[in-house]
């Protein structure tokens, strides 16, 4: 059994994947439009103490900058205009889920470069009999 507050954890899981889909659309637009079949995966893995939250991308990745600054608030790579064709954001949306997942649920969120894309790890650690 996790602990966690799980409409806490839907917002945090929700964040990541609207930034994957993002980070998907965002290719396909700086490939001028060549296909791109996007991909999300979700990878659960359960441990002893914790169980391990994965989930990738194929949006292209984050450049060095972005992996060091991910977590700043009002930080974000993409566009801060408005429009039909822009793909905007406020750069809370990480900042928010590491808050969520470290201090509200004592657990850990990561961000790696994998394949073709983005990972994020979140590890949630199993309640703890009293």
């Amino acid at each position: 059994e996790l602990f966690l507050y799980p409409s806490a954890l839907r917002h945090g899981v929700i964040n990541l994947i609207t930034n994957a889909r993002d980070a998907i659309l965002m290719q396909r637009k700086a490939q001028q439009g060549a296909p791109l079949k996007g991909e999300i995966r979700i990878e659960v893995t359960v441990e002893e103490g914790s169980e391990t939250v994965r989930i990738c991308d194929n949006g292209g990745g984050f450049s060095p900058e972005a992996l060091m600054r991910a977590f700043e608030p009002f930080y974000s790579t993409k566009a801060s205009t408005k429009g039909s064709d822009h793909i905007s954001g406020t750069g809370l949306g990480l900042y928010v889920t590491k808050l969520i997942i470290e201090e509200q649920m004592g657990g850990a969120i990561a961000l790696e470069n994998c394949d073709q894309g983005a990972c994020v790890l979140l590890t949630l650690p199993r309640k703890r009999a009293f």
